[in-house]
């Protein structure tokens, strides 16, 4: 569990993937959680296509601008998954 305050700047995450042949849109949220998983709130959300950004396994950088964040017994989850919502 965290506590504290993260000031508000610049977050990357860094997405390792091959390269699907064809578009592949991969959304990485940054959220906010409570100590079991429940309460989400949402920090920052960013859909790549990731076959656009490499060959082969490569990465696909993720930047966030995000506001101040403050934790109080609480945890920090990334939630990766696909979505065709840009195809």
């Amino acid at each position: 569990m965290v506590n504290g305050t993260y000031p508000s700047g610049k977050w990357n995450f860094t997405l390792w993937t091959n390269n699907p042949g064809s578009s592949s849109n991969i959304t990485v949220d940054i959220l906010k959680v409570n100590a079991d998983g429940t309460g989400a709130v949402l920090l920052g959300t960013q859909t790549m296509n990731v076959s656009a950004t490499g060959t082969g396994n490569h990465p696909t950088v993720y930047s966030y601008n995000l506001n101040a964040a403050s934790l109080n017994n609480q945890r920090l989850m990334v939630k990766v998954w696909y979505t065709n919502h840009l195809e």
